[in-house]
């Protein structure tokens, strides 16, 4: 059953009874005072809260796996002879394909870690003969996935990828690497983009290919960029060489300075 409404003032009716408005006022005023006396003393007794900063990652601090990583001769790309690599005549046309072909690891155990690769068509690589070599670089037992660790697959949709490895002109890795600056020369890890420049994937660096015309030194370079990269992937920061004539570990920049280690493209 409806309720009956109560009756509407008509236009320009007053609906306080006669004497009630300068009460309500008056009270209105006394509340609003009252109000604000209470906040202006919560103000005056709360301390001021600390003044905190969200410091900004060093250089040096420790890379974490998806995460902005430059890689060339120094972590901020600072130093380094530029006119000592290799560069080639490479033209982008701005085109990529993706491997096509499903690579399950050998491994039976392991946290599974799939990829995917991209290739600049204009190169004229193979995507699925370099996925083929990288899922052949990280099942090896000197790489990371050594001991049941990882297990390493390609596949072929990009969704179902947890890192992409690309391989594109020098003009497109600075593109897909910005904030950081390759000079048309380093790779770069950027978010779950492992960013190879072209003219190192095909040229090399002097301290591994000092030869270009030396395919199996180009083969062992590749190798240790795989191995490196995915290192920074996984969260590895960079290192130094300990001992002059011992192996060079695999997250030194081995790329020109190898500061007396001997060159190495395995993690063990």
């Amino acid at each position: 059953m409806t309720e009956p409404s109560a009756p509407q003032p008509a236009p320009g009716e007053d609906t306080a009874e006669p004497g009630q408005a300068g009460v309500y006022v008056a009270l209105g005023v006394a509340l609003l005072i009252f109000l604000l006396g209470g906040v202006m003393h919560l103000l005056e007794s709360k301390p001021n809260p600390a003044v905190t900063t969200t410091p900004t990652p060093s250089a040096s601090a420790s890379a974490t796996a998806g995460t902005n990583q430059p890689v060339g001769p120094s972590d901020t790309l600072e130093s380094g002879d530029l006119s000592a690599m290799p560069h080639g005549n490479s033209v982008s046309n701005g085109k990529f394909a993706y491997s096509t072909n499903a690579l399950a690891s050998p491994a039976k155990t392991g946290d599974v870690k799939n990829f995917i690769v991209r290739v600049e068509t204009g190169l004229k690589l193979s995507a699925n003969d370099i996925a083929k070599q990288v899922g052949a670089t990280l099942s090896d037992d000197r790489s990371w996935g050594a001991g049941g660790a990882f297990r390493f697959n390609a596949v072929t949709n990009p969704a179902k990828a947890d890192f992409a490895v690309y391989v594109v002109t020098p003009g497109q890795a600075d593109g897909f690497c910005a904030p950081i600056a390759t000079q048309m020369t380093w790779n770069c890890l950027a978010g779950n983009r492992i960013v190879l420049n072209s003219d190192r994937w095909t040229l090399g660096a002097p301290g591994f290919v000092p030869d270009a015309a030396d395919t199996a030194a180009l083969t062992n370079y590749r190798t240790y960029l795989i191995n490196h990269m995915v290192g920074h992937w996984l969260g590895h920061k960079h290192e130094t060489c300990t001992s002059a004539g011992s192996r060079a570990p695999i997250m030194l920049q081995q790329d020109q300075n190898l500061n007396g280690c001997t060159p190495s493209q395995w993690v063990r």
